[in-house]
């Protein structure tokens, strides 16, 4: 898994990443910003079929 950046109490602090087995029939999708209403969100990483 990457590492990624965290925002908290008005600054980013940094996350570091992890080894984790791959899951056979399933790929990952990493962390990624989109754009919402609100501004700005990141939507964490997950496992798809």
């Amino acid at each position: 898994m990457p590492g990624h950046w965290v925002g908290r109490s008005g600054r980013y602090d940094w996350r570091a990443g992890y080894w984790q087995a791959q899951r056979p029939g399933y790929r990952y999708v990493p962390d990624r910003w989109v754009q919402s209403p609100r501004g700005w969100v990141m939507r964490p990483g997950y496992w798809a079929r």
